[in-house]
């Protein structure tokens, strides 16, 4: 399994922004997780913007690396997706997979994915950011264009950020231990 390595910042356009621009940070022998307390401009598919409140969700991106002639995109969204049910489900919340990369609970989205990649010369980085809808009240939850719920408003509890991206990292690895 890769060893983690994380970084973080305060605030920050968008986690996967920095990742794209930085992979010299992000060693070719590790998970990078790049996090941030606020993104400016986070997005999604079609360059939809990702509403959050400052330290109340998880914003992060994973960077990992392939061969070039083993990357099918489909797949790679759907890793983070399966860790992110994985997780969920080990706090008694029942989610599901919205292809290609949404993850829902009763119809509610919770988190999206947005996986990129940047070709090199004999690999592909692949840059997966992810939005976990943490400890977003229901009050700002209801301004969203879309129907959104958040792990505070499924268990009536505040979750720590830092243990939440703890362990859904470790249910990404074994995602990716599997898949690979």
């Amino acid at each position: 399994m890769l060893p983690i390595k994380y970084i973080h910042f305060e605030s920050i356009d968008s986690t996967n922004n920095w990742a794209k621009l930085n992979l010299e940070s992000c060693p070719e022998d590790c998970l990078t997780v790049i996090t941030a307390d606020y993104q400016t401009a986070g997005r999604g598919r079609y360059s939809k913007q990702w509403i959050s409140q400052e330290k109340q969700n998880l914003l992060a991106t994973y960077v990992f690396y392939l061969d070039k002639s083993t990357v099918d995109i489909v797949p790679l969204i759907q890793i983070l997706a399966k860790a992110t049910v994985a997780y969920l489900k080990t706090l008694n919340i029942n989610a599901q997979i919205k292809w290609p990369n949404d993850v829902l609970v009763e119809q509610k989205k919770i988190a999206g994915i947005l996986c990129e990649t940047v070709q090199m010369t004999n690999k592909t980085a692949i840059i997966e950011g992810i939005g976990l809808n943490v400890n977003m009240p229901q009050d700002i939850l209801s301004t969203i264009d879309q129907p959104a719920t958040s792990l505070f408003s499924e268990t009536d509890m505040t979750h720590s950020i830092d243990l939440v991206k703890e362990k859904l990292s470790k249910h990404f690895q074994i995602e990716l231990n599997i898949l690979f």
